[in-house]
This record gives structure tokens, C-alpha cells and sequence, in this order.
């Protein structure tokens, strides 16, 4: 067999063999299982719908992730291990005419809900949470820096300070009463 007959018979096995692998394809999320972050897909254009699925994510490990719960609805691609059609995974999920992404810009990375609340990482170093709902934490916090709020802080227990309070610029600790009379009488305002 010539040289020339030799890569002509490796190319059509070559094109057979392709012919039968699974390319990635897009799809929308039919179902969703979040107990297993798995979704079923409605492969496009034919709407087959695929069984049980993983979502691939950014990173995984024994009880720590990075995990975004998909909706039904939500547009998103599909690979297939090795070209097999019976082993896929979403590979990610896809912007669409109706579901824009918001104009980030580059360097940035953005957690954003669709009811406006986001938590942004932005380029100069800063990071920006807005939540219009509340933000509710649990455990201890350690704050090193100026806190400075445009708002009332309401506090439900008790506020602890090591060093001073200052309000009205009166400092808690080195005021001063005048007028002070014993008895049931009330001191005068703090100097």
C-alpha cells in the first residue's frame, strides 16, 4: 500500500471516528437538583432532554466551594467527556438576548442578584456589597480601619469600648459633671 493510500485510509477512520464523538452543545436548564448540583438539560435545536447531569464550577473541595445554583430557564453549554453523549457536564452557563450581563469592567469580578443586590471586587482595591434586603452574618467580626456609616447603628445587647466613646464631642471617659448635688438631684449636662 502506497504511502499516499496509507494517510488517505487514517483520515477516513479519523472521520469516522469523529462522527460518532458528542460535540459541545448549548442547551437550556430543564431541572435542577440542588442536593446534587445536577440540572437536566434541553439540548438545542433538537429539545432532547438529557438525563442527571454535574455542573462543572470553579472550584470544589470536601465541604468548600465555589457553587452558583442554576434556574430553570437558563441557557448554558454542555461537554461531553471524551465525545461521549452519555458522559456530559455544563461547562458553563451563557448570556442571551433577554438575560444581559451587566457592563463589567476589565479586572473586575462581580456577584450580582437579580434583584440589585452584588458584591463587586473592584480594580482601584475595593470591595463594594449593596443589598438593599440587609446583610446578615453570624460569628465574630474584626474590623481594622476607620468604620464610618451614613446611617444609625442599632444594637440589640451591648457595645463594648476598650478605649473611649465620644458622642456630641463628649468623650465618655473624661467628662465632667457639673453641679453635682447629693440627694435625688440630677447632675447638669457633661462638660
Amino acid at each position: 500500500m502506497s504511502t499516499a493510500a496509507w494517510r488517505a485510509r487514517i483520515a477516513q477512520a479519523a472521520q469516522m471516528g469523529g462522527a460518532l464523538q458528542s460535540p459541545t452543545r448549548d442547551g437550556i436548564v430543564s431541572s435542577y437538583d440542588p442536593d446534587h448540583f445536577a440540572v437536566k438539560v434541553r439540548l438545542q435545536p433538537q429539545d432532547t432532554e438529557t438525563g442527571w447531569i454535574p455542573i462543572k464550577t470553579l472550584q470544589v473541595g470536601a465541604g468548600w466551594g465555589i457553587y452558583a445554583a442554576p434556574q430553570v430557564g437558563d441557557p448554558c453549554s454542555v461537554e461531553f467527556q471524551e465525545g461521549d453523549g452519555d458522559v456530559g457536564r455544563v461547562s458553563g452557563f451563557l448570556p442571551n438576548d433577554e438575560d444581559r450581563p451587566p457592563s463589567v469592567p476589565a479586572g473586575e469580578i462581580w456577584l450580582v442578584h437579580k434583584i440589585g443586590a452584588f458584591i463587586k471586587l473592584q480594580t482601584d482595591g475595593t470591595l463594594q456589597i449593596e443589598a438593599d434586603a440587609g446583610i446578615h452574618s453570624k460569628g465574630p467580626w474584626t474590623h481594622d480601619g476607620t468604620l464610618h456609616t451614613t446611617q444609625d447603628i442599632t444594637c440589640d445587647t451591648i457595645i463594648t469600648a476598650t478605649t473611649d466613646v465620644v458622642g456630641g464631642g463628649k468623650h465618655l471617659k473624661t467628662h465632667t459633671h457639673g453641679s453635682v448635688q447629693s440627694g435625688s438631684s440630677h447632675t447638669s449636662a457633661p462638660d
